[in-house]
């Protein structure tokens, strides 16, 4: 007998649980079709307002990697979502680039503070979301203890391009993880038109990843 008042409860409970879905979807949808709709309009929602911290790694490239092995850093970011599929981002940080075993000509402390700002297109937005991003803006870069004497130490300030592509994974709705690969090129040294050299450049493959909170709207 208890069994049977035990199955009818159950019984009951799941055709009210089903009625009330249909009385929320006005549109005549089927349940599961419903959900998925407002799953997604939530996904959405967690691209406003987005807080992501992420940590990099460089792999220096051309002259600059043949003095510098490699760079890596913290980003602080700061996203903000417009309609339909673009973030727009503003990032600060702090990189440090470590000069090759064996090199004697080059600044034993070289540091990055990149001040840029740009954006991402995202291709599909849900759980897992996509996307191409662009960033400028500048660096500020300090040079001392220049290893091989003769140079003073240094301040500068930089002009700085990346473009890359990466992706969002959420766990929950406010919550989530980030990754992504970028070609990064800035300025680093004046050239010296009396012996036509061009001004140095800084380029390297940066790849990065960290945990994103969005604040939602």
């Amino acid at each position: 007998m208890k069994i049977i008042l035990l199955i009818l409860t159950f019984a009951v409970s799941g055709l009210s649980y089903s009625q009330s879905l249909n009385h929320g979807n006005s549109s005549g949808l089927k349940n599961k079709d419903y959900l998925k709709q407002m799953n997604n309009k939530d996904y959405l929602k967690q691209l406003d307002n987005q807080v992501f911290v992420s940590y990099n790694y460089i792999r220096n490239l051309g002259q600059f990697g043949d003095k510098y092995d490699y760079g890596s850093g913290v980003l602080l970011n700061y996203g903000k979502y417009f309609p339909n599929s673009w973030l727009a981002v503003l990032r600060i940080g702090y990189m440090t680039h470590e000069l090759r075993a064996g090199v004697d000509s080059g600044y034993a402390d070289f540091k990055v503070y990149p001040v840029h700002i740009g954006g991402r297109y995202y291709v599909y937005k849900n759980i897992v979301m996509p996307y191409f991003s662009f960033m400028n803006g500048i660096n500020l870069i300090t040079n001392n203890n220049y290893l091989a004497g003769g140079q003073d130490d240094q301040f500068l300030i930089k002009y700085a391009f990346q473009v890359g592509f990466g992706f969002d994974v959420k766990f929950a709705r406010n919550v989530g993880i980030n990754f992504n690969i970028n070609y990064n090129n800035s300025f680093y040294q004046n050239g010296d038109s009396y012996i036509d050299q061009p001004s140095a450049m800084m380029t390297g493959f940066e790849y990065s990843g960290g945990v994103s909170y969005d604040f939602g709207r």
